[in-house]
């Protein structure tokens, strides 16, 4: 099995699957085998011209709180801050949002740390292998980061109550890795063809402690789950910082998901709850367009877009920080940033 919770190819590519397999009926042949490795992500298989381009803008709005408790890292081209790349990884790129509580600075603590550790990471890997090592890169770089930001926190008197949910996601090549905690949402927004609209694939999961999974976890390590909270208070099961909370089984460690860009994808937008209260994955599909016109300019459509989305979900009476980036997905060659 593999490392990663794969998500689903474009409808096409799962229907000419179907085919072969029916086509094989039960002989599991060579070339059958070698198909299914095809499948695995290989670095060498990208020319320049094929990397799908990426342009990404966030917008954000304190709502009805005090403070803008909300932080975020859009990255278009992390190639730069990695060093000793392979020549097989053509482009990286880097996006993450932050949704901080009971204060701001769990989540500066990522907004500062998260991208920079898992850099430094990146720069030693074996790239033979670095398919299936950046799911232990990113669990590792939670687990520094939160550690870190826990010793910072118990220095002080009193000791910081901040948390913080984090969704990341580093883009190799044409292939999305997403990793996070807590319940701040990435969704992919693919178009289908027989719809002639956009389809949301959600790329990550939701940790609540009224999850059945997350809740044994939790009871295992003598904590409770009241009224749909941590202890009758924390609203996710998984977080950064939260230090009063982590001998009661919240937990740093993400999940790692692996998607494959294609043409067929035009945005991806990673959103703090703030923006999901207000609007479903399909609503957000919606309000999107189904394609982009290489020819407009892309910051001010997707300022207009975000700006747009945010402020909608302030007017919808959502009290919370909202923070939302948009990921343009171009079908255009590569060109250096």
């Amino acid at each position: 099995m593999d490392l990663f919770g794969d998500l689903p190819e474009p409808e096409q590519n799962k229907n000419d699957e179907r085919k072969a397999k029916r086509s094989h009926d039960d002989k599991v042949s060579e070339d059958e085998t070698k198909a299914k490795k095809s499948q695995m992500i290989s670095m060498t298989d990208y020319k320049d011209n094929e990397i799908i381009g990426l342009h990404s803008y966030v917008a954000e709005r304190k709502g009805e709180r005090d403070e803008m408790q909300d932080t975020h890292v859009n990255i278009d081209n992390f190639t730069s801050n990695v060093d000793n790349l392979h020549h097989t990884i053509k482009r990286l790129a880097y996006y993450g949002v932050y949704d901080g509580h009971n204060g701001s600075r769990a989540a500066k603590y990522c907004e500062e740390n998260m991208h920079v550790i898992l850099a430094k990471k990146l720069a030693k890997a074996n790239y033979s292998t670095i398919d299936k090592d950046i799911k232990k890169y990113f669990i590792e770089t939670y687990k520094k980061v939160d550690d870190a930001f826990l010793a910072k926190a118990s220095q002080t008197k009193p000791s910081w109550k901040d948390g913080s949910t984090s969704t990341s996601i580093l883009i190799v090549n044409n292939i999305a890795y997403v990793a996070s905690v807590g319940d701040s949402k990435a969704v992919l927004y693919r178009f289908d063809e027989k719809k002639n609209s956009l389809t949301g694939l959600t790329l990550t999961t939701d940790h609540n402690p009224t999850s059945y999974e997350e809740r044994m976890r939790i009871q295992k390590a003598g904590g409770t789950v009241k009224d749909g909270r941590v202890l009758g208070h924390l609203e996710v099961s998984r977080s950064i910082g939260d230090g009063q909370y982590k001998n009661h089984g919240v937990s740093c460690i993400p999940d790692v998901k692996r998607c494959n860009i294609t043409e067929t994808d035009r945005f991806l937008v990673i959103a703090c709850d703030g923006l999901w209260k207000r609007f479903s994955v399909q609503e957000i599909s919606e309000l999107l367009p189904s394609t982009v016109d290489p020819a407009e300019d892309i910051d001010k459509l997707l300022e207009s877009l975000s700006t747009k989305l945010v402020n909608m979900a302030i007017k919808g009476l959502v009290a919370d920080n909202v923070t939302i980036c948009i990921v343009a997905l171009l079908k255009r060659p590569l060109t250096p940033q």
